[in-house]
């Protein structure tokens, strides 16, 4: 997974997403989620316990990688 966190002021309006991707590097899926006013550490956060919720929901753990976005 693919992961990137924005927040626009901290704290300040926050968003986050992430795309899943096998590794030929087919999409699998992808998330976006609004957050409201938050700061850059809870952006971070929350983007990785949705990535996780989803891997674990779809039974991806088989190849668990999460990379985020610098």
């Amino acid at each position: 997974c693919n992961s990137n966190d924005a927040s626009k002021g901290n704290p300040g309006p926050s968003a986050c997403g992430g795309i899943f991707r096998d590794n030929q590097a087919n999409d699998l899926g992808c998330f976006a989620s609004n957050l409201g006013v938050s700061d850059v550490f809870s952006a971070e956060l929350i983007g990785a316990i949705i990535a996780i919720e989803i891997i674990g929901k779809d039974g991806m753990i088989a190849g668990l990688s999460m990379i985020p976005s610098l």
